[in-house]
């Protein structure tokens, strides 16, 4: 118990930015690239383990000292427990106004108040001997999937999820423009780091923390390898194509600083599609699709990392023409393909999911499929349903070499630690099941 209290105290430092154990985390090589409020889901396991504990010592208190009293003094305080909850609900039911009728009994505040009672009334009797082990054993897990069922679908207690992350007009704005694939940044802090996530954009920079080929090839635009801010000066300063090869078609600007200012003074590479009076939207003229084919005659081996940043970041690399590799792909001759006919390409649909992607291709030469996602251990291709090595492509992206002809190629997330987890929990069910039925029916024998 002590060792959990002190994991919640170190914790909670680190949440809140206070005391040695954040100055450690934030000088330390690797915690410090964390984001600190992530330490708030050791803080809730702390506090989870203690409450077990102190439940369990009311149960051996209880028990050591049974009596009508004590019976009478528990339900009296799940009555007030109950009477709270319901005043809580009818107070906060009438201050937010989330009885609208078009958010469904899910987000309704009042399937949690359900859960919260659900929960008590288990408790309670349990706590003073009234409900047996079994049935206590069965029925919390049970609320416990419910309420984890919930969250999945977007339910967060109390509160519809449009109240706690409401929806930026400009965000909605942009969606209702334009609905096909693209990356979003915003510039110097115009809203928090990657909060356009949130809203169903894409982000250069990733969801939580950025991976470390993704920082070296954003490192021209943000402010550090810590705070992945882009900021405008340096945006616009940059000649290269990196940000156009990311992706980025949007970028959000305010005029509460001086990311608005800058990128108007730039009409002939970041154009203003929408914005109001404090924020304002622009579109990269330059920016690539998504996915993207380059023939094969514009390839270039370049087995020094250092060398190969040094060439992307040269503003006479045009990504569309070239792609850049460490190796040669079998049964690829580049300098065969510079005899080949005029390349005829064309990346005709792209789908994008949580673990794949899909994309369907045609083209008269050979080519190098780049797709515009960080290249990742884990990470497998396929086309035309057949398994194809994985190129890293221009440093950072994914890639494949393709004949030509049309070809469905699919990018699948698929790394061995899954499966062996995967595995590895199957067995410990199957043993799990198997112990009880042996002692059950150990049990039935010794009866």
């Amino acid at each position: 118990m002590i060792f959990f209290l002190l994991l919640l105290v170190c914790a909670l430092q680190v949440v809140y930015g206070f005391g040695p154990v954040f100055w450690i985390v934030k000088n330390a090589p690797v915690f410090r690239a964390l984001p600190s409020w992530r330490m708030i889901l050791i803080a809730n396991f702390s506090l989870a383990l203690l409450a077990g504990f102190g439940i369990s010592a009311v149960e051996e208190y209880v028990r050591a000292r049974p009596g009508k009293r004590l019976q009478a003094a528990w339900w009296s305080l799940l009555c007030v427990s109950v009477a709270g909850s319901v005043f809580g609900l009818v107070e906060l039911y009438d201050r937010t106004g989330s009885g609208d009728k078009t958010i469904g009994w899910l987000y309704h505040p009042q399937s949690s108040l359900i859960l919260l009672l659900l929960s008590a009334a288990i408790l309670s009797p349990w706590i003073i001997r009234f409900m047996p082990m079994k049935a206590f054993a069965v029925l919390i897990p049970l609320v416990v999937i419910i309420d984890l069922v919930s969250f999945s679908y977007g339910h967060i207690p109390f509160f519809p999820r449009e109240q706690v992350y409401p929806v930026p007009r400009i965000y909605e704005q942009l969606k209702a423009k334009d609905s096909s694939l693209y990356r979003v940044v915003t510039l110097d802090k115009t809203s928090p780091v990657n909060l356009e996530v949130l809203y169903g954009f894409y982000s250069p920079a990733g969801y939580d923390f950025i991976m470390s080929r993704t920082q070296n090839f954003l490192s021209p635009y943000i402010q550090s390898a810590v705070d992945t801010t882009f900021l405008s000066e340096k945006v616009v300063k940059s000649k290269s194509r990196l940000l156009d090869l990311m992706n980025v078609k949007y970028l959000v600007a305010t005029n509460q600083n001086k990311s608005s200012s800058v990128l108007f003074a730039q009409p002939d590479r970041y154009r203003f599609v929408l914005g109001d009076s404090s924020v304002q939207v622009f579109e990269n003229l330059s920016a690539l699709p998504r996915a993207f084919l380059v023939p094969a005659s514009g390839i270039q081996v370049i087995p020094n990392e250092g060398v190969l940043l040094d060439r992307l970041a040269s503003p006479t690399f045009d990504p569309t023409k070239t792609a850049l590799l460490n190796e040669m792909p079998d049964g690829f001759d580049a300098r065969q393909a510079l005899l080949d006919a005029q390349p005829e390409m064309a990346v005709s649909s792209i789908r994008q999911g949580i673990n794949d992607v899909k994309v369907t291709t045609q083209a008269n030469v050979p080519a190098i499929l780049v797709l515009s996602d960080t290249y990742y251990p884990g990470w497998k291709v396929f086309v035309d349903g057949r398994e194809e090595k994985l190129l890293r492509v221009d440093y950072a992206f994914k890639g494949v070499a393709l004949q030509p002809g049309a070809h469905d190629v699919g990018f699948s997330f698929q790394p061995g630690s899954f499966r062996a987890g995967w595995l590895i929990s199957a067995l410990s069910s199957v043993i799990l099941i198997a112990a009880v039925v042996m002692r059950n029916r150990n049990r039935k024998d010794a009866g």
